[in-house]
């Protein structure tokens, strides 16, 4: 039983570290495994409570390898009449950027990106593409095809997503 009851004292440790709502299962004395199992429930439930920020990239491109390769031909022929500054900004002619990649795995926000016919598939709503949402309840425009059309660089793109972040984990505290 010395096993459940140390799990048990870190479960309630972490949970109070984190100040998180969370009701206790069982008394103190308690150590079976369905108490604790039962607690670990409720901690996790609790964690997917938070609000958590999402924002959704919708590219002004649509989805398919035949899309795809006429995209990559404009680019490469024709940059400047490219209507797609964010797959500009994020991609280069066949890969992801690294920067913006390193960026996207380690800011801690999650991040959904669709080319613009999957994401009206999925969302049944339109936007003027490219987009940057954030998804709540509703569908909110957090960088908008304005906005995005005036970044130049990476940097400056990688700073405006870095500010929407923090003014949305601000509002929720």
């Amino acid at each position: 039983g010395g096993n459940f009851s140390s799990l048990d004292m870190a479960l309630d440790r972490l949970i109070s570290l984190l100040s998180l709502p969370c009701c206790i299962v069982g008394d103190q004395e308690r150590t079976d495994i369905s108490g604790i199992a039962s607690k670990y429930t409720v901690f996790i439930l609790s964690l997917n409570n938070q609000q958590t920020m999402k924002l959704i990239f919708v590219y002004n491109a649509n989805s398919g390898l035949v899309n795809a390769l006429i995209d990559i031909g404009h680019k490469a022929i024709s940059p400047q009449t490219y209507a797609c500054n964010l797959c500009d900004l994020t991609f280069g002619l066949l890969t992801e950027n690294k920067q913006w990649k390193q960026f996207r795995e380690t800011s801690g926000t999650e991040m959904e990106f669709f080319h613009k016919d999957e994401f009206e598939q999925q969302y049944r709503d339109r936007f003027a593409y490219p987009v940057i949402l954030q998804e709540d309840k509703d569908l909110n425009v957090v960088i908008s095809q304005a906005e995005l059309n005036q970044i130049t660089t990476l940097d400056e793109l990688i700073a405006r997503v870095k500010t929407v972040t923090k003014m949305s984990s601000s509002n929720q505290g």
